[in-house]
């Protein structure tokens, strides 16, 4: 029997919460967020001001490890989405199309 049979939100991918330190450079213009879920193409991230992005923007992302040996996840990311939060943040989904 299938994993996806026993996941209760039937995903291709496990999403898995996490809150650590991440950044987003768009055109040499560099974001400080936080990645607050990740899955094997993709990550949601946090941004307490107003970032400016749009949907369709290609970038590079990278999302710390929370320390240790473990380097850093570095990929190239699209904008998937950004929608603001009750509490004023932006909420920004990405792809991530190629570890690097």
């Amino acid at each position: 029997m299938s994993w996806r049979n026993h996941y209760s939100e039937k995903r291709d991918f496990i999403r898995m919460s996490v809150n650590t330190e991440a950044s987003l450079v768009i055109e040499s213009h560099t974001l400080s967020l936080t990645c607050i879920d990740l899955s094997t193409t993709g990550a949601r991230l946090i941004c307490h001001a107003d970032s400016g992005l749009e949907a369709g923007q290609q970038g590079v992302v990278t999302i710390s490890s929370g320390g240790g040996t473990t380097t850093p996840l570095v990929a190239d990311a699209s904008v998937v989405r950004v929608s603001r939060t009750e509490n004023e943040s932006e909420d920004i989904a990405v792809t991530l199309t190629n570890l690097r």
